[in-house]
């Protein structure tokens, strides 16, 4: 596993979540419990959804509770529909199938900049 583009989208995932919910979603004390915070409302990687990590995972003999992914729109309160499916489309264990940053920016989220704002900036930049 390397470091490359993918692993900025995700984390630009994140940061779109932790504006709506106003704390990080993904808290973890180390590596290993950080990634099961992820699968755990993600879902577990499989070899059908993920193969290079399925098998890194097994190759490093790392366990995992098998998760299935978790409705994002339940939990992430006031997104639009438009943030929603960009989260969605970035926040993806198999890094090749996460939105690009060029389609990131194509993503209808960004039409219009009016309202896209999630409700805990909204209330910080009515208070400046």
């Amino acid at each position: 596993m390397r470091y490359d583009l993918s692993v900025d989208v995700f984390a630009l995932g994140c940061l779109m979540v932790e504006l709506y919910l106003g704390f990080e979603p993904f808290p973890g004390n180390d590596t290993i419990d950080q990634l099961n915070k992820i699968f755990a409302i993600l879902g577990t990687p499989t070899g059908e959804s993920w193969p290079e990590g399925y098998h890194f995972i097994q190759e490093k003999g790392i366990f995992f509770h098998n998760y299935e992914q978790v409705d994002l729109e339940s939990n992430i309160p006031g997104v639009c529909q438009e943030g929603l499916d960009l989260i969605q489309r970035i926040l993806v264990n198999n890094p090749r199938e996460r939105l690009t940053t060029s389609e990131i920016l194509a993503h209808p989220y960004f039409y219009d900049v009016k309202g896209i704002l999630p409700p805990k900036v909204m209330e910080y930049v009515r208070r400046q």
